[in-house]
């Protein structure tokens, strides 16, 4: 009676006052505890955020603690229940971030070594670069980039921009797609063929410069490897004009690029390619501070601005 009440409120002023005041006390006393499970209960972001922040507890233990931790401990250490620290850790030691040391004990992984020589190695890159940036930016008086690759995109790990009120815009950790960049191109004509390949077929369109073909692609990232750099004709933006040329490593992989970038109206296709063999110096000296050896020969850069 009263769950009709509820749903029907001309139900409930037939019934009279008594019924009435009964009616609305259980609505009020549902509201009530709606309101309280909303508190109690959180949401799914939240949820997965307790989650995430769990997983960081149990990793941050087991740094602090050093190898070989039992579950017990590291509950006790994250306020967590056994059961709980036992799944987390199951999860984590299949993809290799924690291993199992023992009968019930762990230790941190080595897919996290393999994220820290990453960053270590991409700091080590930002870092060597970064006057060579400005070097390049006050030599070409456009903006520069440095990126990296990342399964068929580029990452901006750094830029230097100049004072001209339109420029080509990039953001630091911001991402592009590699196969219509300069920098993602330079990048691309060094990897390996079966990584190359898969992208080839998936090749996306941005401008009505952008090559999509991958016999026009494998031609083009040919060319790149025979001039030493590559050049963006328009190819992401159609207004915007780039060239940069691969930086390589001690081992002789393509860890990086360096390249130029600007308005089409200032910085012209004829221009990057007149720059192309003076950023592929610039990225020469850059590999040579990495350990690369086997440096290309390339012209000086010269002193002053090209107008």
């Amino acid at each position: 009676m009263l769950a009709d009440q509820v749903r029907n409120p001309a139900l409930t002023e037939r019934s009279g006052a008594s019924s009435f005041q009964e009616a609305a006390f259980t609505n009020t006393v549902w509201e009530s505890r709606t309101m309280a499970d909303q508190r109690v209960a959180p949401s799914a972001p939240v949820n997965r955020l307790r989650s995430l922040n769990h997983v960081l507890d149990i990793l941050e233990a087991l740094h602090a603690h050093g190898p070989d931790v039992g579950v017990t401990d590291l509950a006790r250490e994250v306020g967590m229940t056994k059961s709980s620290v036992h799944e987390i850790l199951a999860n984590l030691e299949a993809r290799s971030y924690v291993a199992r040391c023992g009968s019930g004990r762990y230790a941190l992984g080595i897919k996290l070594a393999e994220l820290g020589f990453a960053v270590e190695r991409e700091r080590g890159i930002t870092d060597a670069a970064a006057p060579y940036l400005k070097r390049l930016a006050t030599l070409a008086g456009e903006s520069t980039h440095l990126s990296v690759y990342d399964i068929g995109e580029v990452v901006y790990l750094n830029k230097v921009t100049t004072p001209h009120a339109v420029q080509a815009y990039t953001t630091i950790g911001g991402r592009a797609p590699a196969h219509c960049v300069a920098t993602g191109k330079a990048q691309l004509a060094f990897q390996e063929p079966g990584l190359i390949e898969p992208l080839l077929a998936t090749l996306e369109r941005y401008t009505a410069a952008t090559i999509t073909d991958a016999d026009e692609m494998r031609r083009e990232l040919a060319t790149i490897r025979f001039q030493g750099f590559a050049v963006n004709a328009g190819e992401w933006r159609a207004d915007v004009v780039g060239v940069a040329a691969p930086i390589y490593d001690f081992s002789g992989a393509t860890v990086a690029a360096i390249g130029i970038s600007g308005p089409l109206f200032r910085f012209t296709l004829e221009t990057a390619r007149e720059y192309g063999p003076e950023v592929a110096g610039i990225a020469a000296e850059v590999s040579g501070l990495l350990g690369y050896q086997q440096l290309p020969r390339s012209p000086s850069l010269a002193s002053t601005t090209r107008s």
